[in-house]
């Protein structure tokens, strides 16, 4: 920005160490004492927008100097210039007592114009503070005194600021009527015509008359970048921002919300900067991150107290408490709507009564008071008269509220309503979710048809969303947000049982499952492309190496509790993790406004249909893939001829307690060492009885419908990550006895894997040792033995730097080394070498080109699970690197049989007669058997599981 110039910089310099006698002689230099004392004044107000500190410090210098030189016009006019510093700094307190001093002084010589002026000042402080009938009785009596004098643009700025008090004060369409009898008088006053645009724009967006309220901001965003006014453009972009998260224009808004924080971050406003924040939370809660939307609000609340923002405070509130809300912490939401109900009756604000009450609806019906939830609903649908998108979606609260009351007209006649707005203004997020809610009632009334196009229509709004974000952390919190939809789609897609039902069911689930890591895995943008672009100098630039700080501090702070040897691993404390919440909040925040720019996208995945899957498998091969419907776990069965679908195997719930049953017996026997004899006989058996469980519940409904198949492909759903299918038992018999299986996180996920191919010729062999994995070094010495031509890094030498600059190319990677699984930050999981921590967030920016990898390593395969099906962790790291097949652990290795399963892998792998990298499976497979002969517990042959193509 080009500073403002001065005709008295030097003065405006010196006045702020000077005595005021000392500052009015230098003063007197300049030519008469109270012409320069004004000119300056007028200088120093330019300055406030280039460099507020000095601004003020010059303005309190002229101020004193002005009434060191006794009664004067001055005296009033630098403080009214005073004044306005102070309210753009946000001190409104300050500014008002100026301003009253600045009031009575010129009256008291006479000078009724810039009384009036001050006034003006007045009513914008008080605005601010919310003292609204205050602020338009200053107003209104500037404006008398400008009409009066003949101060036509004068009385147009008076006429602008009592719209924008108006606006603050929920009369949007009185604020539109000022706005109008201004506009005549601005003439040519191109940035006074862009502040009244932008503030008609604001009045347009309360009425939800979206269209007309952006092509307003544009044009005032336009002038004021024009004229180089960084706050005001900054404000616009935020208003552009809320505008387009209200439309769920999500990725836009994002964009916008960082360019007005980037403006804003060289100048001293701390207040519009929490405002901004509050709004840009609002965006986050929309696509499902209420927990990154409670962090941005906390931060943003103590600012705008002290500033004493009260609209704003009360809006931060109202968003807080629906964050708690939808994070099912409804004891800590009410306080905040209390408070929050408090500060709009104070300000005698409608709409902002009418969301608490929409909120205190949610509350009321989560704790079974549906009669207060629906006297609440009524009272917001009335106040919110005027505002149509607003009063829909209390409609749509309504609706949902009376279907769930058994009410199905009731709720059919509100959302006919409802749908109506939503369509007219094209609100896609509204859209979607009244679609789902007619969609139930018609389910509710067996009306078939129209409820499977509601729901397609449905999905395609969210559908339609979710293809512009550009974050694979959006995306996933977005749908993931809305799986429910997915759910009933599916159920009702099979329910209704019509021509073609499996196959839209079936493109249902593989919609809902994992769709953030198959973009990934097929966007052409990878992380690889931000390292490379480290090097330019750009606010963007500056987040990837803030992210990557960030990341450094959170892999240093794990490091403390699993340290490189155990001697220096200590136990977590509250200061380690209040440290460790510091970092991730801070990261997760980086990495959201990283997601906002326009240089780094994702690739829109489609995916595959069930025609495209059945095309895939060859005649000996099956899939079969899990899924959930209304608490239920069901399954398709999928061969090259048919497919077949077996609904409500289980209970989700029920499929938790076998799998933890499970695990139960595979870690006492763990613990104990794997004994042998009769302990050991016990042991096997207990732990064989919970397989026998999980098979005869998982697979064995599904067992006849796979006669003659060789290899299945399982694709699990949410706790079924964790099962080791291979193992589980069928009419006494283990599974791998009949058949060769491998695991996916979806059928796309395996297409995807399909075109990988490995362009290297020869392997990477890494094994490091350390207390917990002593026989890792061994194992990878007799690896690479067997894998002739191969690069082996063994101890010391297998340095991070040393890997990385080895694994390009290689047909092989196989890692022997411990192996860490964070929860609570999967990305921040990883595999220890040598010099640290070889993370999850790093292996995924590698480029493996087709490199099947063996993770030999404890809970390799352990994965965080997120909505939406989304496996968080090493494997998803290592697939999107581009692996073409993966082995990997579901529990803890047993260190000796670990090393004889490997041995016997890659002998048997190698054994085969065809190409070695098409028969991983079936080498693991072999190699299991093998070792079962010797070492018959489950948890001793049966931990390592294979995700490879078709």
């Amino acid at each position: 920005m080009t500073r403002a110039v001065s005709r008295h910089t030097a003065l405006l310099a010196a006045l702020p160490g000077m005595s005021p006698s000392a500052g009015l002689a230098r003063a007197r230099l300049d030519g008469e004492a109270q012409e320069v004392l004004i000119a300056a004044c007028d200088d120093a107000e330019k300055s406030v927008i280039v460099d507020l500190p000095r601004a003020l410090r010059s303005l309190r210098a002229l101020v004193s100097v002005a009434d060191e030189a006794g009664p004067s016009p001055a005296r009033a006019r630098t403080r009214r210039g005073l004044a306005q510093a102070l309210a753009y700094a946000n001190q409104f307190d300050d500014a008002l007592v100026a301003l009253r001093e600045a009031v009575t002084l010129a009256e008291s010589t006479g000078d009724t114009l810039e009384a009036a002026r001050s006034r003006m000042t007045t009513l914008h402080a008080l605005a601010r503070l919310g003292r609204f009938p205050e602020a338009m009785a200053a107003g209104e009596h500037a404006l008398r005194d400008f009409s009066s004098a003949g101060e036509a643009l004068l009385a147009a700025r008076a006429e602008i600021n009592l719209g924008v008090t108006c606006r603050m004060s929920d009369e949007p369409r009185l604020a539109l009527g000022h706005f109008d009898r201004a506009l005549p008088a601005l003439g040519q006053e191109p940035v006074l015509r862009a502040q009244l645009e932008s503030n008609r724009a604001e009045a347009l967006l309360d009425l939800n008359d979206f269209q007309n309220a952006e092509a307003a901001f544009e044009s005032a965003l336009t002038s004021f970048n024009s004229a180089q006014l960084s706050r005001a453009a900054a404000i616009v972009e935020g208003n552009i921002a809320d505008l387009q998260s209200r439309q769920g224009r999500v990725q836009d808004a994002l964009l916008h919300f960082e360019r007005a924080r980037r403006q804003l971050g060289g100048l001293d406003a701390l207040g519009d900067v929490a405002r901004l924040g509050v709004e840009k939370a609002e965006a986050l809660l929309s696509v499902g991150l209420a927990s990154d939307a409670i962090g941005t609000i906390e931060a943003a609340l103590p600012v705008l107290r002290e500033h004493k923002m009260t609209a704003e405070l009360a809006r931060g509130l109202v968003a807080l408490a629906r964050a708690k809300i939808e994070l099912s912490l409804p004891r800590e939401a009410g306080p905040l709507l209390l408070e929050a109900q408090g500060l709009f009756v104070d300000l005698k604000h409608v709409t902002g009564t009418a969301r608490v009450a929409i909120l205190e609806s949610q509350v009321a019906a989560g704790s079974g008071e549906i009669a207060s939830a629906r006297l609440s609903l009524h009272r917001a649908v009335e106040m919110l008269a005027g505002r149509p998108a607003e009063q829909a979606t209390a409609r749509a609260r309504l609706a949902s509220l009376e279907l769930r009351s058994g009410h199905v007209e009731e709720a059919e006649r509100e959302l006919e309503l409802s749908l109506s707005v939503a369509c007219a203004l094209d609100l896609a997020p509204l859209r979607s979710h009244l679609l789902h809610l007619r969609a139930l009632c018609h389910r509710a009334g067996q009306r078939w048809f129209p409820a499977v196009q509601d729901l397609r229509a449905a999905i395609g709004q969210v559908e339609r969303i979710r293809g512009t974000l550009r974050s694979d952390r959006l995306r996933a919190a977005f749908l993931g947000d809305r799986i429910s939809l997915y759910d009933d789609a599916i159920r009702t897609t099979l329910d209704a049982a019509r021509p073609g039902a499996l196959d839209d069911a079936f493109r249902l689930v593989e919609s809902s499952k994992g769709r953030s890591l198959l973009d990934q895995m097929q966007s052409a943008v990878a992380s690889a492309t931000r390292a490379s672009e480290a090097a330019r100098d750009d606010p963007e630039t500056a987040l990837i190496r803030t992210s990557s700080r960030l990341r450094s501090e959170l892999h240093a702070l794990h490091e403390q509790v699993d340290g490189l040897s155990t001697h220096r691993a200590r136990r977590p404390d509250h200061a380690w993790n209040c440290a460790v919440r510091d970092r991730e909040q801070k990261l997760r925040e980086v990495e959201l406004r990283l997601a906002s720019t326009a240089r780094f996208g994702l690739v829109f995945s489609e995916p595959t249909s069930l025609e495209a899957a059945r095309s895939m498998l060859p005649p000996t091969a099956a899939v079969v893939e899990y899924f959930e419907e209304d608490g239920w776990i069901s399954a398709f069965v999928i061969t090259s001829r048919e497919t077949s679908v077996c609904r409500r195997l289980v209970r989700r719930d029920d499929a938790e307690e076998l799998v933890q049953s499970l695990y139960f017996q595979i870690n006492r026997a763990i613990v104990r060492g794997l004994p042998s004899g009769p302990v050991g006989d016990r042991l096997t058996a207990d732990t064989t009885r919970e397989l026998a469980n999980l098979g005869s519940t998982l697979l064995a409904p599904v067992w006849g419908d796979l006669r003659g198949v060789e290899r299945l492909i399982v694709v699990p759903q949410g706790v079924l990550h964790r099962v080791p299918f291979h193992a589980l038992v069928i009419g006494g018999e283990y599974v791998l006895d009949h058949v060769e299986i491998s695991i996916a996180p979806s059928v796309s996920v395996l297409a995807a894997m399909k075109s990988r191919r490995v362009r290297g010729s020869d392997a990477l062999v890494v094994g490091v040792s350390d207390d917990r994995i002593p026989q890792a070094e061994v194992e990878a010495r007799r690896v690479g033995e067997a894998l002739a031509g191969s690069t082996v890094l063994l101890g010391a030498k297998a340095t991070i730097a040393g890997v990385l600059g080895c694994v390009a190319g290689r047909d092989i990677l196989h890692l022997a080394a411990h192996a860490r699984f964070i929860p609570r930050d999967p990305e921040a999981s990883g595999i220890k070498l040598a010099d640290g921590w070889l993370s999850a967030h790093d292996i995924s920016a590698l480029r493996l080109e087709g490199t099947e990898v063996v993770l030999s390593g404890c809970d390799t395969g352990r994965a965080a699970l997120d909505a939406g099906d989304e496996l968080m962790g090493l494997a998803r790291a290592f697939l999107l690197a581009g692996s073409s097949s993966l082995i990997l652990s579901l529990w803890t290795l047993h260190d000796q049989t670990a090393s004889e399963i490997m041995a016997s892998l890659y002998r048997l792998w190698y054994s085969s007669s065809d190409e070695p990298r098409t028969h991983v499976a079936r080498g693991l497979r072999q190699a299991q058997v093998e070792i079962r002969s010797r070492h018959p517990h489950p948890a001793a042959w049966a931990p390592m599981a294979a995700i490879t193509p078709i």
